[in-house]
């Protein structure tokens, strides 16, 4: 179906940390965080009027950056709501479980309703998780599957937001985004209800990518897209918006258009316009956004040469033309986009059979370590037998 015949509404992508990447060490009051927040929330209310918004937390939305306790309705996240302006966006009935663990859904269409997780709470970033080990973080995690089970009794869609993706950086490889048995948790619920979500927008990753996941049979079910940032921090890269089109009748996401800001060219010619970079049905040649198509994409991925796959490169460090990806670096991003698990990564990078390699070897030097000590048990036993017997028979003789 072309896009002029389709109801189409727009969404823009804001899956971000809402104040700059200040280093964690750095010494300033949650106050400011707090302030900064309120400031960015009163300028989309005032540039964009009558708009709905709908904030997430970010890593760096805190104070510490990259630290989150797993406290039940921990002041921050009502602080967040008051302070920073953000409760202006929810419904009544929203903001209870934002203020106890940063997360909520809430309905924004017909049968379409947004469900906003706290990535932080599973982030692998937070250093409060380094000390503290839970099942489910405020509950969140059950939560989550209550708000699917819902959507999916009801006929709805979900469409998820969250600041963290799922899975693995693309460079450097081994770098895992969420702690891993929250991951897992999570792709299997992503699964189980893949008939109800759209799609899941996802930020801080500063780089333009997705993820695609697969259920037991290999099988694409859902996936998921990262927006570059504004913020130029981490890998170099121009700031990105996006705007992504949702089609009302089919409750897809269809396309979406990438925009960037060249920051050269506004300190230097004055040119602060936002400029098209391209739109992703055009840019990869295919008519819906779905697992499948990505997927197919992949594919084209790994063929020798591809051209996709090199424009995918470039875009995904945004503007970055230096970037280079040899043969190591592309294995470890086209493993990264299509392998969210840990066992389907490890296999991925052809680590299955080395690991299974080190274990049987392991076992065997344990089975052999083991059979020695056996052994030398039972020859200790018998030469303190042969002992005793010579003892009790030179006793003998000098009792004679």
């Amino acid at each position: 179906m072309p896009m002029g015949s389709r109801t189409a509404s727009y969404l823009r992508s804001a899956c971000r940390d809402n104040i700059a990447h200040i280093p964690s060490d750095a010494e300033y009051a949650l106050d400011l965080v707090f302030t900064v927040i309120r400031n960015l929330t009163d300028s989309l209310e005032e540039l964009f009027p009558g708009v709905k918004t709908f904030p997430v937390i970010g890593n760096h939305d805190r104070q510490p950056a990259n630290y989150l306790p797993t406290t039940p309705y921990l002041p921050f996240y009502s602080r967040l709501l008051n302070e920073s302006g953000w409760q202006r966006f929810f419904d009544v009935n929203t903001t209870e479980t934002f203020r106890k663990g940063g997360y909520y859904s809430q309905k924004i269409g017909e049968q379409l309703r947004l469900i906003g997780l706290n990535s932080l709470i599973w982030c692998d970033c937070n250093a409060y998780l380094s000390t503290n080990d839970e099942a489910d973080p405020v509950d969140q995690l059950a939560w989550f599957e209550q708000e699917l089970e819902l959507a999916k009794s009801a006929g709805d869609k979900a469409l998820i937001i969250t600041h963290v993706p799922i899975g693995y950086l693309e460079t450097p490889k081994d770098v895992s985004y969420l702690k891993t048995k929250y991951n897992e948790h999570y792709v299997k619920l992503l699964v189980r209800y893949s008939e109800v979500i759209v799609t899941q927008l996802w930020g801080h990753a500063h780089t333009d990518t997705f993820r695609v996941v697969q259920d037991s049979t290999g099988q694409p079910v859902a996936y998921g897209l990262v927006a570059p940032a504004v913020s130029p921090s981490g890998p170099p890269h121009f700031p990105g918006l996006r705007v992504y089109m949702y089609d009302k009748r089919e409750r897809l996401v269809v396309d979406y258009d990438q925009y960037y800001f060249n920051l050269t060219a506004a300190n230097l010619f004055g040119d602060v316009n936002w400029h098209h970079t391209y739109t992703m049905s055009e840019k990869y040649g295919f008519s819906n956004l779905t697992a499948a198509s990505l997927t197919r994409l992949i594919s084209d991925f790994r063929q020798p040469h591809s051209e996709k796959f090199d424009a995918y490169l470039q875009l995904n460090r945004y503007s970055q033309s230096s970037f280079v990806c040899a043969d190591d670096c592309r294995l470890s991003v086209l493993c990264a986009i299509a392998n969210p698990l840990q066992a389907q990564y490890e296999s991925c990078l052809g680590r299955a059979m080395a690991k299974l390699v080190v274990l049987i070897v392991t076992g065997v030097v344990l089975l052999l370590t083991l059979i020695y000590f056996i052994s030398s048990m039972i020859q200790y036993g018998l030469r303190k037998r042969r002992q005793t017997n010579q003892y009790q028979i030179l006793s003998q003789q000098i009792t004679e």
